[in-house]
């Protein structure tokens, strides 16, 4: 795919920085395993406010999405921003061994 990929920018002369580029193959990569696996369930562990769950959905997926964060604040911000999702769910708690950050 990554070969596909890079045939057309050839193709069409895209000047994209590397940097971009990487960004573009590591989330069209995780959105292929997502689908070739057929996972329905994704748990983002340290969510803050919502960054990879957002990225998830720009991608495609979607499916469930279950976000811990234990900060109160950034947990607000992150329960308003996918409030209208409803295979999104948050917890306001973190995950760990220990009690301790």
């Amino acid at each position: 795919m990554i070969k596909q990929i890079a045939k057309l920018l050839i193709r069409y002369n895209a000047n994209l920085p590397r940097q971009h580029f990487y960004e573009f193959v590591k989330w069209t990569t995780l959105r292929d395993v997502i689908r070739n696996l057929r996972i329905n369930c994704v748990l983002d562990v340290g969510a803050n406010r919502g960054q990879f769950a957002s990225t998830l959905r720009d991608i495609g997926y979607s499916d469930h999405i279950i976000s811990f964060e234990p900060s109160p604040h950034d947990f607000s911000i992150l329960a308003q921003r996918f409030s209208g999702d409803l295979l999104w769910r948050g917890m306001n708690y973190a995950l760990g061994e220990r009690d301790c950050t």
